[in-house]
């Protein structure tokens, strides 16, 4: 189901830490029927930014 513009939010916060940055990122009051296809989308993206920003093979540890 499709997810209205500006009825979720993203937060991504940047720490230093295991000799790089860790990136974290957390979306928000995403309605429960769009969890899975979401939380599949970041796991494609994520290591796309990472290969993006010169760390490939970077680790995406899954939250909840």
């Amino acid at each position: 189901p499709p997810v209205p513009p500006g009825s979720s939010t993203v937060t991504i916060t940047l720490a230093a830490g295991n000799g790089g940055t860790i990136l974290t990122l957390r979306h928000t009051r995403l309605p429960s029927a769009a969890r899975d296809m979401h939380r599949s989308g970041w796991s494609h993206y994520l290591p796309a930014l990472a290969s993006a920003a010169g760390r490939p093979g970077a680790q995406a540890q899954r939250g909840r």
